[in-house]
This record gives C-alpha cells, sequence and structure tokens, in this order.
C-alpha cells in the first residue's frame, strides 16, 4: 500500500503545500476527514488507517489538494487516470455490466489497454493509468481528463466516477459494504511504464472499441453485449444483439469489434479459440442475416426502436427490439418475433394479449428472495386487467404462468407461439421494470430509522415516503402508519394528551398504560441487556372502559377499525404480532368464555414465546430450517378474567385493575374523535429518540431505573423466584415513561405534565406490590395443596380412616385420600393426587380460576418441596391394604377437619374420629 501512494504521488512538485484529502465513511456513521501533507505523509495515512479502518471504509482524494478543503476547485494536480468498474449485485445501487470479477479482469486483459494498477475494490475494481508527470488541473486540463476517463468508462463498462475531485477506497483496507468486510486489495501493479495525457487519448482512439459510441446503444443492450443477461438460445441471443447494432447504423467493422473484445453469449469467443474460421463464418453469416432484414423491413423498421404503422381505420404501435415485437393498442395486441430459424427471417405471432409490469416488489421470507409484480394485461378488445400478485415464479414455469393468466382473463387471451418465445418477449419488453424491496414495518436492523408505508423517520427528520411493507392490515379496515389527512400541530396535540388523554382515567391505570404504549419504540435499543419483554393486562369488570383504554393507544400508530380478539386462534394472533413489528397489538375480550382448556395451554406458550422473543423453529420439506416468526409487537390486553393461571406467565405480565367509573359519555365520544389524531404524535417521538441515541446510552438509564425498581421491591421486603422478571418488567415501564415525559416536556408548558411525573414513582410501587401479590398467590402447587384442604374442611372432599372406609356409606369420587394409624405409628397417609388435581380444577373453575400447571408438573414440584413421596411402582400399602396415590409426608392441619390426634404417653397416638366426610 505505501509503495501505491509513493508511486502514485512520486513526481509532484517538490512542494510542501499539497494535500492528501482522506475521508472516513460508513452509513449513518459521522463522516471522518482529514487533511495531511503529501511530504512525507507515510504515518498520517498508516494513523488514520489505524483509526478508522475497524468501523469506516477509508478512502482518499486521488487528486493532489492545494489545501485542506474538498471539491474540484480545490485540486491543484491528477496523478492518474481512473476509472471504478462495478462487478456483480453486492454493494452497488443497480445491477452491474459485469456479472464477476474474474470475469472483469479477463474483459481487462482482452481489451488490453495497459493499466499500472488494478485493484479488487470488494465489489468491483478500480483501474489506474498514472501519467510520467502529474497533470495540472487548469480548466482546458479538467476537460480532457474527464472526458478521457468518460471514454474508458464507456469501453470497460465503468461506473460514473470522472470528475477530478473523485475519492477511490485505499488499498489494503476494509470494505464495509457487507458483513464480514472484505478487504481492498492491490491485484496487478506496474510502475516501470507510465503515459502522458496524450498518449493516452491516443490509445484510446486508436483502439477498435475507441471508434465506437457508445453512448448510442441502450442500456438493456449493455447489458447483453458485456454477458449480463441469461439466454437460453446463445445463437438467437447473438442474432438479436447484431441485429440491434445493424439497425442503429454500426458497421460490419464495429460488430466484429464488439464481438471480439466483449463477452456477449461467450459463443463466438469459443469458437474463435476453437476454430478462427468458423468463428468468422458465424458472425459473417449472423450479420447477413441482419443486414438482410433491414433492408427487407425498411418500411416498417425505420427505427428500431419504435415504429408506427398506419392503418385506414385505426392507428397500431408496434415497438421492435430486433427479435420480440410487441404491439400495444389495435386490433393487432400481442407479441411477435423474428424466427431466425428462416431463410430469410420472418416475423410469427406469439399471443394475443401483452403484459406490462409497474413494480417489481422483492421480499425475503424463510431465508429466500421472493418477487411479485404489480401490472396489467393488455387485451385485444383494448380493455386491461390489472394484478399486484403475479409470482415471479410464472416467468420460469410457463404452465404456472398460463394458469394465473386464464383464471384472470378468462378464454380471452390465447397463446400462439412456443413457451420459450412467450416468456423472453415479456421478460424482454419488460426489463426496465422499476424494483422495489418491500420492508419490515418499524426500525431497519441498524435502528438509524424507522419504516411506514408512508414514511421515512430517522434523526434528521420525518420525510414522506412510499414504502412497500410485508405485511398490512388493511383487510381488515386498520392502517397501521402515521400519515394523517391533515397536518397536525405537536404542541396543541400534546396539550390534549395531557390535559385531556391523561386526566380521563386514574392515574394508577392511565399513565402505566400510556407509558407502555410507547415501549415498543424504545425496547430495541436496551434489548441486548433485559430479560425479555413483558406483555400488559388491563383487568376489569364489563364497563369499566378497558377496551376503550387499549383503543385509544392503539391509535398511537394508526387508524384501526378492529381491535384484534381472543376470540381468534392463537396462530391468528401470532401473525398478526409479527407484522405489528416495534409497535403495539391491541387484543380485547380475554375472559373465561373465551377460552377452553386447549387454547388456554396455547396462549400460555404464546406468551412465554413472545416474552422471551423465540418462536418454535420449523423447515420446509428439503430441511432447510424457515425463519422463526417471532412476534415483533407489544402486546396490550384487555381481560375480564385472568385466565392465565401459570406463575412464570403471569410473571411475565404487568396487570392493571382498571375500576368502574362514573361513565362521561360526552368525554368518551370526544376521545374517540380525537384519537385518529393521535397517530401524528408518534413520529416526533420517535424522531427524538433516535436523535438521542449518540448522546444518551439508553442502556445505562435502564439500569438506572432497574435499580429504582429494585429499591422499591427492597423496601417493601419483597422476595420470590419471579422477582427478577417483575423487576425487569417494570424497570422497561418506568423507563419509558421517563423518555417520553422528557419528549412532552419539550413541547407542553402546563404544570399538569410535572405532577404527573412527581406521582409516577408511587403509582409504580402500588403496581409492583399489586403485581408481586398475584404472583405469590398463584403458586399452582400452593393452590392446589390449600384448595384440597378448603375442600375438605367444607366436606365437599373427604379424608378417611381407611377403617371407616371398609365399612363403607362414602362415594370414591369424593375422597381425596386415606390415612392409617397402628399403635405404635404416626398417621399413613395416601392422596388420591390425581384424581384430587381433577376435582380441584372443576371446582376453581366456578369462580373462573385455574391452576394452570400439568399434573405431571405439580407432582413433581411436591416431591421437591417434601411434600408427597412415591414409590417406583405406584402402588402403596396403608393399613394392610394396597392403595394407589402418593405418600403425603407433609404437614396436614388436622385440627380443620376436626380429626384430634393426642401424643400418648409412650409416645403412640391414639385417633379420634369426630363426624368427618359424611358428604350427601
Amino acid at each position: 500500500m505505501q509503495q501505491f501512494f509513493n508511486e502514485m504521488y512520486k513526481y509532484l512538485p517538490e512542494t510542501n503545500t499539497h494535500f492528501l484529502e482522506l475521508r472516513a465513511l460508513q452509513n449513518e456513521l459521522p463522516t471522518k476527514i482529514e487533511f495531511i501533507k503529501l511530504f512525507n505523509a507515510e504515518q498520517g495515512i498508516k494513523s488514520f488507517i489505524q483509526k478508522h479502518n475497524d468501523t469506516y471504509s477509508c478512502y482518499f482524494g486521488i487528486a493532489a489538494r492545494n489545501n485542506n478543503k474538498s471539491g474540484a476547485k480545490h485540486c491543484s494536480y491528477l496523478p492518474a487516470i481512473y476509472i471504478d468498474i462495478d462487478c456483480g449485485n453486492i454493494g452497488h445501487k443497480k445491477a452491474s455490466l459485469l456479472k464477476t470479477k474474474e470475469e472483469a479482469l479477463n474483459f481487462l486483459k482482452r481489451v488490453n489497454l495497459e493499466p499500472n494498477v488494478i485493484v479488487d475494490s470488494g465489489n468491483g475494481l478500480h483501474v489506474y493509468w498514472l501519467f510520467d508527470k502529474p497533470l495540472e488541473i487548469t480548466p482546458d486540463n479538467i476537460n480532457r481528463g474527464e472526458s478521457l476517463m468518460k471514454k474508458l468508462s464507456g469501453i470497460l463498462g465503468g461506473d460514473s466516477t470522472h470528475d477530478v475531485s473523485r475519492i477511490f477506497r485505499i488499498p489494503d483496507t476494509l470494505n464495509h459494504k457487507q458483513n464480514p468486510p472484505v478487504r481492498c486489495q492491490i491485484l496487478t501493479e506496474n510502475y516501470s511504464t507510465r503515459h502522458t495525457l496524450s498518449e493516452l487519448e491516443q490509445m484510446v482512439a486508436n483502439h477498435p472499441l475507441g471508434k465506437i459510441d457508445h453512448k448510442k446503444i441502450k442500456e438493456e443492450y449493455k447489458y447483453k453485449i458485456f454477458g449480463n443477461v441469461e439466454v437460453e438460445d446463445r445463437s438467437a441471443a447473438d442474432q438479436s444483439i447484431i441485429t440491434y447494432l445493424s439497425g442503429i447504423g454500426f458497421s460490419r467493422e464495429d460488430i466484429y469489434s464488439i464481438f471480439t473484445y466483449y463477452p456477449t453469449t461467450g459463443k463466438y469467443l469459443e469458437r474463435l479459440e476453437e476454430n478462427k474460421a468458423g468463428a468468422n463464418a458465424y458472425l459473417e453469416h449472423s450479420i447477413d442475416n441482419a443486414q438482410k432484414y433491414m433492408a427487407e423491413n425498411s418500411n416498417n423498421c425505420a427505427t428500431v426502436s419504435t415504429v408506427t404503422e398506419t392503418d385506414p381505420n385505426e392507428s397500431t404501435t408496434v415497438t421492435n427490439d430486433s427479435v420480440y415485437f410487441y404491439t400495444t393498442r389495435g386490433g393487432g395486441v400481442g407479441y411477435s418475433f423474428n424466427n431466425y430459424s428462416c431463410t430469410p427471417p420472418r416475423r410469427e405471432n406469439l399471443t394475443n394479449f401483452t403484459i406490462e409490469f409497474d413494480d417489481q416488489v422483492k421480499y425475503k421470507i424463510d431465508g429466500q428472495i421472493l418477487s411479485k409484480f404489480q401490472g396489467k394485461v393488455n387485451l385485444a378488445d383494448n380493455t386491461t386487467i390489472s394484478f399486484d400478485n403475479f409470482s415471479a415464479d410464472c416467468l420460469a414455469c410457463p404452465a404456472e404462468f398460463k394458469k394465473y393468466l386464464y383464471n384472470i382473463c378468462g378464454a380471452r387471451v390465447a397463446f400462439i407461439g412456443g413457451d420459450k418465445h412467450i416468456i423472453e418477449a415479456i421478460k424482454q419488453h419488460n426489463r426496465h421494470t422499476k424494483v422495489i424491496t418491500v420492508k419490515e414495518f418499524g426500525y431497519n436492523d441498524s435502528r438509524t430509522e424507522y419504516v411506514t408505508a408512508d414514511m421515512i423517520i430517522d434523526k434528521d427528520g420525518i420525510k414522506q415516503v412510499d414504502t412497500p411493507i410485508l405485511y398490512d392490515d388493511v383487510g381488515n379496515g386498520n392502517y397501521l402508519g402515521f400519515k394523517t389527512v391533515e397536518e397536525i400541530e405537536l404542541e396543541p396535540l400534546c396539550k390534549y394528551i395531557v390535559e385531556e388523554l391523561l386526566t380521563w382515567n386514574e392515574k394508577k391505570v392511565i399513565l402505566p398504560v400510556f407509558a407502555y404504549t410507547f415501549l415498543p419504540l424504545i425496547y430495541p435499543f436496551i434489548r441486548q441487556v433485559v430479560k425479555g419483554k413483558p406483555y400488559m393486562m388491563i383487568k376489569g369488570t364489563s364497563g369499566c372502559g378497558k377496551t376503550m383504554l387499549i383503543e385509544l393507544m392503539q391509535h398511537f400508530f394508526g387508524t384501526f377499525k378492529n381491535l384484534e380478539s381472543w376470540t381468534s386462534t392463537t396462530t391468528a394472533i401470532h401473525i398478526r404480532g409479527t407484522s405489528y413489528k416495534d409497535a403495539i397489538l391491541a387484543v380485547d375480550d380475554l375472559k373465561s368464555q373465551n377460552v377452553n382448556e386447549y387454547h388456554r395451554n396455547q396462549l400460555m406458550i404464546l406468551l412465554q414465546n413472545y416474552s422471551d422473543e423465540t418462536a418454535r423453529n420449523r423447515s420446509t420439506k428439503t430441511l432447510v430450517v424457515r425463519d422463526p416468526r417471532i412476534i415483533k409487537s407489544y402486546l396490550l390486553i384487555s381481560a375480564e378474567d385472568l385466565v392465565i393461571t401459570e406463575c412464570s406467565t403471569i410473571a411475565r405480565c404487568i396487570v392493571l385493575n382498571a375500576s368502574k367509573q362514573e361513565r362521561n359519555v360526552e368525554k368518551a365520544r370526544e376521545l374517540r374523535q380525537k384519537q385518529i389524531s393521535f397517530k401524528a404524535f408518534t413520529p416526533h417521538l420517535i424522531q427524538f429518540i433516535l436523535s438521542q441515541k449518540n448522546s444518551l446510552d439508553y442502556c445505562d438509564l435502564f439500569t438506572k431505573c432497574h435499580n429504582a425498581v429494585e429499591k422499591i421491591c427492597t423496601d417493601n421486603n419483597l422476595e420470590g423466584d419471579n422477582l427478577p422478571r417483575l423487576i425487569n418488567n417494570f424497570a422497561q415501564l418506568y423507563l419509558a415513561w421517563n423518555i417520553t415525559y422528557s419528549f412532552i416536556k419539550k413541547h407542553y408548558r402546563g404544570e399538569l405534565l410535572d405532577k404527573f411525573n412527581e406521582s409516577f414513582i408511587s403509582v409504580l410501587e402500588i403496581l409492583i406490590k399489586d403485581n408481586f401479590a398475584r404472583i405469590q398467590d398463584k403458586k399452582s402447587e400452593l393452590q392446589l395443596v390449600e384448595t384440597m384442604w378448603d375442600m375438605i374442611e367444607m366436606q365437599k372432599l373427604s379424608l378417611l380412616d381407611v377403617t371407616r372406609y371398609k365399612r363403607g356409606g362414602f362415594s370414591p369420587d369424593q375422597v381425596a385420600g386415606y390415612y392409617y394409624l397402628s399403635a405404635n405409628e404416626k398417621p399413613k397417609v395416601v392422596i388420591k393426587l390425581s384424581h384430587v388435581y381433577r376435582l380441584v380444577k372443576q371446582y376453581l373453575r366456578t369462580f373462573q380460576e385455574e391452576i394452570g400447571h400439568s399434573y405431571e408438573s405439580i407432582k413433581n414440584k411436591l416431591i421437591e418441596d417434601g411434600k408427597i413421596s412415591i414409590t417406583p411402582s405406584g402402588v402403596l400399602s396403608i393399613g394392610g391394604e394396597s392403595e394407589r396415590g402418593v405418600y403425603w409426608i407433609g404437614d396436614i392441619p388436622w385440627e380443620r377437619f376436626g380429626i384430634v390426634i393426642p401424643v400418648s404417653a409412650n409416645g403412640g397416638t391414639n385417633i379420634i374420629n369426630l363426624p368427618l366426610g359424611n358428604v350427601k
């Protein structure tokens, strides 16, 4: 690398006034620019690379600068002529003319324009021709130098990099356009031969390709000439190129030059290596065919691109690319082609319709790139049929293509010619279809912008940009996005939110749910330090306003006609949750009537996967693992009942208890009318979050919120297995409130917001204690045991002396277990645990409660806690009898059941049976 710079600037006039511009660039990161003196620049270049190479792509200005400023007017000497040749599709805004670097190097070798240095830039080639003496920057020299670079770029398929102030990558540095980065490196170098500007101009002018006007060649034919188009019939493709070139006035000599140096289909070059005479005969025959065709069709092919044929009754436009034609209006609508297998060639019809693609929409699902086209079918009766779901697969499968057209057009379409030609004609005449890449709603991968269907939000502002989004919910009457019909001012909207929305419900409900609504916008910046994301449940009886509340919050992310409901399947909710990325998904009406046992288990799996950001991995039939469908939204749930009973699932939740309030119908109506403007608030908050991310460490702020919540738990002596989840949940909620408060504070001048802020920590403390108590109450194994003792005490179940059981009079279905006492033993107790589990579940459901855990998990927990023991056979002996069940070895509240077991003087026990178990 150092030799490269030494040789590049070796012959600059010896003065200390020349500067080298160094620049570090990388996507959203701020640009770094340094100017160093070219006199003894080695250390400065090394230092610049060491500082920036790990995260930035490093560039240098090829022309020497006369001061420490950028731009053409600050350039002093140009040490070389240069071009940039893109290869492949990675890292470029459009497809390159040359497919690979190997093809580009072979092409450069074949053209033989004697460059001094070729550099592999990572995604292409930088080619330099060094001057024997640097070219002084004058208006005349700029014009000559840039004209020569344009000419070389046209010949060699280079990019538009002919300005004298151009920067190129520094050799031996990293190209960060892809991940992992690739190294920019010198491939060939020759510093012994140098050129004057005049010598280079003459060399290019004398080259066979230098005599050709490359500007006359249409873009689509440049791709053909550079061999970057897939073809099935190479002879027909070559004939297409030759006929086209003949039509725009290229001579036989020009065509020979193009086929000698450019890749084309490769057929001529392959023959040239094996049999030069045969190759030239092939080319001669093709040129003769083209010229004969041009002569015979000179009347209706005066121009190759568009020909207008006049009919006495109607006008028909025929577009011609020398192989495939199409008629777009008039009675002759359809495709046709030149059949070069005939002598002379003749035009043959292919269809009675044409297809126009407006957009090609690309998206990625399960690791595969898929495309759908939007456009229309033009029919012979002058009608058109639009479509927006034409799969690109149809262009690879004629049978699928025909099936699709028959489905949308019926019998009005006719396929006259061969499938291969029809597909090629459609592709040929839609080469310039606009390609649109579908994006997901929400933040991009680098979290530098937030994308919706109609805007892109970044740290600098909100831009109105149409972007196709992978999923939408329009079919349900819902619009996910922030665009409003009319412009809404932010300050009055903030005032309304604080003074009207945040006063509509009690503070312990409205403030937390408002903060939670914007947690999806903050979570991506703290994901690496949190332990899962919470869901929020607003629980209350019918009429407490919980549905309206979640509807109001959902409108901060769009306009919604319908809320998702828990009457939907969990799969439907999962899909919707995946599509509402970095947004709220409000799901309404969770209650026992809507959830059966199977649904409840699926629901708990859904919520656990949601919180842990996991999903069931699936594979294709070829054993390729598909992308997991992770729920990327934040769930906001309204519920009448808790329904969920499994402790760790509840611990992933923030539950708010909404109370019935006096109904203010007028205020509710006003809020519903105003909610359509709430979405105008959110993009400004997103911009605020993005603009602060470089100055604020959101992870550090989360840690501070975590410490504050942890202190609340310590001060209230809260301890338990699920306490870390609880702290994690409320730390996120506290962070969301602080950031949202800081944003609104910039646009609201009243005192009410500060009062809300002062009371938020006390609201948080109330919620933490309430949610902690709920987690403790819902330990499933404790709930089972306590309910069993309660049911025995209420004589809904029986704990029987096994000897009394033998006397009969008891229903086996109502027996929880048996005890037996011999003269010298403590009571031996067997519990029919699976039987009890079933009966307790039935009893709890009358109170709309559930155990939640499976029988096996509860049994294992009771063993672990030292409450029960089992034998490998599962058959237990009691009182000389064998009973199935488990030994109860934990404490038993005998006195609650009216059973007194006094201890005798000799250590034995006597049993006194009080009336028990006479359940009718």
